[in-house]
């Protein structure tokens, strides 16, 4: 063992019969890197690993898990930057895995990796075509959500790095997940909305077509993704300018304040002292504080005790005191 290099002392490890050495070993992958350099790391742990993957022995979950929480540091190992496409193969089949935690963990580390990287060129476009075959038509015998599940979680990020026409094919994917027939994975893909608005906000027409699917979100059948849409009001509004917001995002308040499900009213009471400094006062006065009043009287005692607590903002931005008994 004393002779073996740090790169044949983790295949060791991760060819090992017993599941927790080889788990072991991809918790080890730091220590690993660290020693390796980023040039080994490329030629070799990189290939080893996807080898791993595309082999015909299926390997445990707690091993996928492990792998998956440690792919943001190997990607750092590599060298950052565009040398981070050289993951791809290795990150697109973690994102198909059956098991959750670890969609949701190579989703967290992606993220990770493209927030703290400088991605593009070439590197970017791998990015956006993996996402693309992620959100698109599945393989034959491979679950319909699974890679759109974890495609949701790693839109926005996607869409920050990706220009021009890839920008733009994104956008369509990232809506058609958001529109999907699956509920988890408009979940995964509704979350993303506001930050989804925050990357185009300078992109008008692109801005649009968020407004499109954020409406349809809030409109779901589902009352989950209703709620999840209603949460980020605001957050919208914000992105989009208080003029602009005054007309299209505050008759949407509105309507969530009356809307029949008692989450969804909570919710958007939750953002109500927020939402007084989306929009002009005058606006404010005339169509939001009506509702809000509502809300008051609301048979949910949390939705009233919300409501109560954006009194003050609206009693500064309107120059009025309530009185409130609950």
């Amino acid at each position: 063992m004393n002779n073996l290099s740090p790169f044949e002392f983790f295949v060791k490890e991760c060819t090992h019969l017993d599941v927790v050495v080889r788990e072991e070993g991809m918790n080890n992958l730091n220590l690993i890197c660290g020693l390796m350099g980023p040039d080994k790391v490329r030629s070799d742990l990189v290939p080893f690993i996807f080898d791993r993957l595309a082999s015909d022995v299926e390997e445990r979950d707690q091993v996928l898990l492990a792998m998956s929480k440690n792919m943001a540091i190997v990607g750092k190992a590599t060298g950052g930057n565009d040398h981070l496409a050289c993951l791809v193969p290795i990150i697109e089949a973690l994102c198909r895995s059956e098991e959750t935690a670890v969609r949701d963990a190579i989703a967290t580390s992606t993220v990770t990796m493209l927030q703290n990287n400088s991605v593009s060129g070439d590197a970017a476009v791998a990015f956006v075509e993996m996402f693309e075959r992620l959100s698109g038509p599945v393989d034959d015998g491979e679950d319909m959500f699974y890679p759109k599940y974890t495609a949701g979680k790693i839109g926005v990020e996607i869409l920050a790095k990706a220009t021009g026409a890839h920008r733009s094919a994104v956008l369509t994917n990232f809506s058609n997940l958001v529109r999907h027939e699956v509920l988890l994975v408009r979940h995964s893909a509704v979350v993303g909305i506001l930050g989804a608005a925050q990357v185009l906000q300078s992109d008008v027409a692109a801005l649009e077509v968020v407004f499109g699917f954020f409406t349809a979100s809030l409109n779901d059948v589902a009352e989950s993704v209703r709620v999840l849409a209603t949460a980020q009001l605001c957050g919208v509004a914000k992105c989009i300018g208080q003029s602009t917001a005054a007309a299209s995002v505050l008759p949407l308040v509105a309507l969530a304040c009356g809307n029949a499900s008692w989450r969804v009213r909570q919710a958007v009471a939750a953002t109500l002292s927020e939402c007084a400094d989306c929009f002009p006062d005058v606006e404010v006065a005339k169509h939001l504080y009506p509702p809000t009043l509502a809300l008051l009287q609301d048979p949910e005692e949390d939705v009233r005790a919300l409501a109560c607590s954006a009194i003050p903002a609206f009693a500064s931005k309107v120059r009025i005191c309530v009185i409130c008994v609950m």
